[in-house]
Formats: C-alpha cells, structure tokens, sequence
C-alpha cells in the first residue's frame, strides 16, 4: 500500500468526536440542520476545526456535511462508517460503505480521512468484527476514496496483545492508525490493570498523582 499523506489539519487542528443527539433516545431522536448549526457555531468559537464523525446516516453525517457546506463553515470532518458484527449484518453494513463512499466523494473538501469500523476487533467489543472481515470492508472503501482511511481501534489490538485477534494485516493496510486509549475505562476489565487508586499517596495529593498516573499509563499504552 502506498501511504496516503495525512492533511495539515490532523497535527494543527483542535479536533473533537461531535454527535449532535440533545437526548439519550438516539433511535428515536430526530436530528435537524439547526440543531447541527447551533452545535458547529460553538465548536467553530471554541477553535475547533476537525470532528469526528461515528457514522455515515442520512439522519448525522449527511446533513452535517451539508450545514457545513451551505454555511461555509471551516470545520473539516473525519468521516467514520460504523460497522455492525459480522455476518448478520453484511447488508447493513455494505448500505453504511456505500452512503460513506458517497459522502467522501461529494464532500472532499471538507472530509479529510475516513475511518472505517469503531472499535470492531477488541476483546471487549460490543460490535466485533474479525480482523479478515474488517481487512475487506477498509480495502473496499479504499479503493473508491481518495482520502486516506484507517480503522479506530483500542491500543490492545494495535499493539498485538496477546489476548487479541491478530490485526498485522490492518497496519498494513490503513494510512494511519487512529487509536483509543482509556487508562481509567480499561480497568472496569482489568481492575489491576494499573495503579488508579494511589492508595500510597497522602489524600491530600492523590487526584493529582491520579491524573500523573494516567498520563504515563496512557503514553505507555501509545
């Protein structure tokens, strides 16, 4: 695979995941194009200039886009397809990779790079695909985008744990890696996993060791 470059904005930008739901009836909600304006508006004040986006529904990604668009606004996207488990959901989910191809191909000035899959092949997954499965559906969106694509994916897989699917294959076929890391969220699986709690610590400074903590926790996890 021959690297395509990561735009400017992903080492310059102040960037955000965003999701424009007001309720947690996520099915149910409708989401409208002033509800999205009003969000970008404040992203846009704050600094912002990236977002995340999860999916490629009609209901978010498509008239997130558009608002973007048709108010000319400066904030560039990171497109995501969510992928639903394997097998069951075949149809689903090539519908999801065609309404992302369209999207990326209409939108190339404000979609920067495309994620295929959130979260898909850790241990934990709540939408778990196998790393073959997941290999097809990166290199199907690839070859209709000309935008650089990888997958989000928890540091574990990333880093070839042992307790995870092997995932060589997808390093070698994404062009960059998006990772998660959550020191705190990660020990709800492994409780000792790392020493959250600083119970050594005097009470008085244990938030801040806390924190101190999770940093290294994090950066050795990257």
């Amino acid at each position: 695979v021959t690297l395509r470059s990561l735009p400017s904005a992903f080492t310059s930008a102040q960037a955000v995941a965003y999701s424009p739901y007001r309720t947690g009836n996520r099915d149910s909600e409708t989401i409208t194009k002033a509800m999205i304006q009003q969000d970008l508006v404040l992203l846009g004040k704050a600094g912002i200039g990236l977002i995340r986006l999860f999916d490629s529904s009609n209901a978010v990604a498509k008239q997130v886009l558009e608002v973007i668009n048709e108010q000319n606004l400066g904030i560039k996207v990171m497109l995501g397809l969510w992928m639903s488990p394997s097998d069951a959901a075949e149809t689903g989910n090539q519908q999801e990779i065609a309404r992302g191809i369209t999207l990326a191909n209409a939108y190339k000035a404000q979609v920067l790079a495309v994620s295929v899959g959130n979260e898909t092949l850790v241990s934990w997954s709540g939408q778990k695909q196998t790393s073959a499965n997941l290999l097809r559906y990166i290199q199907q969106v690839r070859n209709a985008v000309t935008q650089p694509v990888t997958t989000d994916e928890n540091w574990a897989v990333l880093a070839q744990e042992s307790t995870e699917q092997n995932a060589e294959a997808l390093l070698y076929a994404v062009d960059f890696v998006a990772m998660h890391t959550y020191p705190l969220l990660d020990t709800i699986h492994s409780p000792g996993l790392w020493d959250w709690q600083q119970q050594n610590v005097a009470e008085a400074d244990r938030a801040v060791a806390m924190m101190d903590a999770a940093i290294i926790r994090a950066k050795f996890e990257y």
